[in-house]
């Protein structure tokens, strides 16, 4: 069973009572005592007062958010095109980037939400994509960065990635989303996908579940056939974080705690071949 010191949520979750002017704190506060989770990811956009009108995290409140929780993993999440465009290094957003995530725990996680307007990755495309991600992980020498992948079809995303992390295998990790799979046309394959996926690329796991082109407020059955992949991760010895990523409801308590125990279930249930 994964310890629940290695469970957690993004807090996109809890976006529905961060718009009623709910603090952030509260949130972490109740995963923490009442979940035992230690992974919280903290998503741009759902950051409340730790962000400005411009969805921008603000540094220096985020490092005393981190403080107040030091038995907390943080990771900051934000949204940067670095499978779409050059980004240089003097970029302002990026830059705001990588010091906000410094000054939280040092671990930024990347997604890039534009639309894919490639279908093969030639050699000028991967070597800027290679590049952006390379040099996000030199510039945090000393954390991490994860890039997830979105809509990126996987035979795009996987050869960047590795090519990058190829070079950065301290520095560079991948956030594995087997849900977005569905978005690229590549859910079909999500057991291959996760087999092949090498265990030491990975930095976290979101759980979430996909039903008629929809992400649920609910962990449960759906379109992602979870028991399958998470027998893959025990095997693969995969001992990292793993990040509940239900839709934000005004049922977030229940739907987590439900959550919880279909995790519990599935990993508990006879294997079904």
């Amino acid at each position: 069973m994964i310890d629940r010191s290695r469970l957690g949520a993004v807090s996109n979750c809890w976006q529905f009572q961060l718009a009623e002017g709910q603090p952030l704190e509260d949130f972490i506060e109740r995963a923490t005592q009442d979940f035992g989770f230690r992974q919280i990811e903290l998503r741009q956009g759902s950051l409340g007062a730790f962000e400005d009108s411009g969805r921008m995290p603000n540094a220096e409140m985020l490092a005393g958010l981190a403080a107040r929780f030091p038995d907390v993993s943080f990771d900051l999440a934000v949204e940067l095109p670095v499978f779409a465009e050059p980004v240089r290094r003097d970029d302002a957003r990026r830059r705001h980037y990588l010091e906000a995530a410094a000054a939280l725990s040092g671990h930024l996680r990347i997604v890039d939400l534009m639309p894919c307007s490639i279908v093969e990755p030639s050699a000028d495309w991967l070597a800027m994509a290679v590049e952006n991600l390379a040099s996000l992980a030199g510039d945090l020498p000393d954390g991490l960065v994860s890039i997830e992948h979105s809509l990126q079809p996987w035979s795009l995303f996987w050869p960047a990635f590795e090519r990058a992390w190829a070079g950065n295998r301290d520095t560079l990790r991948l956030c594995f989303d087997p849900a977005n799979l569905w978005l690229t046309g590549d859910g079909s394959r999500s057991v291959e996908i996760t087999q092949a996926v090498p265990v030491e690329s990975l930095s976290m796991v979101h759980l979430k579940q996909r039903r008629a082109d929809s992400t649920l407020a609910a962990f449960t059955d759906g379109d992602v056939n979870w028991q399958p992949l998470l027998r893959l991760f025990a095997e693969k010895t995969y001992e990292g974080a793993f990040h509940f990523e239900i839709a934000a409801s005004d049922r977030v308590w229940e739907e987590t705690a439900a959550a919880v125990e279909y995790l519990d279930r599935l990993q508990s249930s006879p294997r079904a071949d």
